[in-house]
């Protein structure tokens, strides 16, 4: 895990205007793909890899929940045989 602040981020990545890295990293933090603590007058951002494993995985079972829960609606309990 890396720990940036918002001014380095600026500084070190090249894009058209500094405007366009601060929507990028708010875009980020409102998708939960990255999270942003303020401290002093600094905001520093910072991802957990597993964050985004536990993201997919609780999507997945949400997902695979929903498939069921149509299944049992449509055709009734299914039995699933596993091989």
């Amino acid at each position: 895990m890396a720990v940036f602040s918002g001014a380095w981020l600026r500084r070190g990545l090249k894009m058209s205007s500094p405007m366009s890295v601060k929507e990028v990293l708010q875009s980020l933090v409102d998708d939960n793909m990255v999270d942003c603590e303020r401290v002093g007058s600094s905001n520093y951002y910072w991802a957990f890899p597993s964050k985004a494993l536990h993201a997919r995985k609780r999507k997945l079972d949400e997902l695979e929940k929903q498939v069921l829960c149509t299944v049992q609606r449509t055709a009734g309990p299914l039995t699933f045989w596993l091989f």
